[in-house]
């Protein structure tokens, strides 16, 4: 399972880590008090990112997420 999960996993986590410590850093540097969160799709957080490892990946780089319902536009949860 992980060897077919690799790909996509590393995918993600560049993309994520590209975008997400970009502005993170940007905030940082400027000394804005701001905290940065990656909206995720209900069914995303609920199927891919319940993968162990993608877990274990947002807890090491403290990223903070909030899960949303795209038909309802709400957030469902938030994550930190």
């Amino acid at each position: 399972m992980r060897l077919l999960l690799s790909a996509p996993i590393n995918l993600w986590t560049k993309l994520l880590t590209e975008a997400y410590l970009t502005y993170q850093s940007f905030f940082e540097e400027h000394e804005l008090a701001c905290q940065v969160f990656k909206a995720v799709p209900k069914a995303t957080y609920d199927g891919f990112l319940s993968h162990p490892d993608i877990l274990r990946f947002l807890q090491r780089h403290r990223i903070k997420l909030f899960v949303y319902n795209p038909d309802s536009q709400l957030i469902d949860k938030w994550i930190e």
